[in-house]
Formats: structure tokens, C-alpha cells, sequence
């Protein structure tokens, strides 16, 4: 067993276990948790004992770890709660400032954060802009993103 900050450890070149804007950065869980600091828990090398949110969160940390300046994320909230998720989303636009980050996710909450949105249809581009944009436009982006808030209401 060992602590997932051992583990966020083994992706620092460093060998530290706490780089600038890693694991401290992201939402460890909901205050109303029960789990114990996310960094001092123990956990098996697989993960077998993580949620999904959890190894989420790790994968993230452990990528962040590296300060990378092409950041490519697909799903990175797929398996998180939708508080926990805006929580990671809106630290994550705060850590990727200054780096490229490409995400790739159906989540349009998730995208309509992002400075650039390309929507792709059957592996072709149908249409590029800002969020606002593509709801001005009235196309794909938008009825989607109708269909996503319809369902959530």
C-alpha cells in the first residue's frame, strides 16, 4: 500500500512529492466527504480501493505533476460529480493558464469554459468558436447544448 502522494510522487521527475500546482491544486473531494486528506491516504498501487472520481483526480494530479505546456485532457470529469467536476474544471483553467490544453469531452459544461470550442460531427468539423458564438449560431453547439440542459432540468 501506498499514500497517494507516493504515487503522485512516481510521475515527478523531481522525486518530490508536492510539485507547484499539482495535487494541491485540484479539488480533493466534497467538504462533506468522509475521506480522510487526499494526499496522506493509503491506497493499493492499483487503485483498487479509489472511487472513480478519486482515480480521476490522481490521473490529473499525476499529469499536472510534470508542467507540461501541451496539456491533452479527454473526459477529465467523465467520472466526477457535477460539483466535484466544476470544481476540477475551474482549477484546471486556473492551472492551465499560460499552456495549451486541449480537452476532449461531450460534457459541454465542461467546454463552454474553454477559450477555443471546435465541434466535430462524424469526425468532421461543423463548427468553431466561443461559447457564445456557437449559441449565437443557432447550429450543432447549440441544440446540443439544449439538449444537455434539458435533461439536467
Amino acid at each position: 500500500m501506498r499514500r497517494v502522494s507516493e504515487l503522485l510522487a512516481l510521475s515527478a521527475e523531481s522525486g518530490s512529492t508536492r510539485a507547484p500546482g499539482s495535487s494541491t491544486a485540484l479539488p480533493a473531494a466534497p467538504p462533506s466527504s468522509s475521506t480522510p486528506s487526499p494526499t496522506s491516504s493509503l491506497t493499493p498501487v492499483s487503485g483498487d480501493t479509489c472511487s472513480g472520481g478519486q482515480r480521476q483526480r490522481i490521473a490529473l494530479a499525476r499529469a499536472l505533476i510534470c508542467e507540461p505546456s501541451l496539456l491533452v485532457l479527454e473526459e477529465p470529469t467523465s467520472a466526477l460529480d457535477p460539483a466535484t467536476g466544476s470544481a476540477v474544471m475551474q482549477t484546471m483553467r486556473r492551472v492551465c493558464a499560460g499552456r495549451t490544453a486541449v480537452l476532449v469531452t461531450h460534457q459541454l459544461r465542461d467546454a463552454a469554459l474553454a477559450a477555443q470550442i471546435i465541434v466535430f460531427d462524424h469526425g468532421r468539423v461543423v463548427e468553431s468558436g466561443t461559447h457564445a458564438s456557437l449559441l449565437a449560431a443557432a447550429g450543432t453547439y447549440a441544440a446540443l447544448w439544449r439538449e444537455q440542459h434539458a435533461q439536467r432540468a
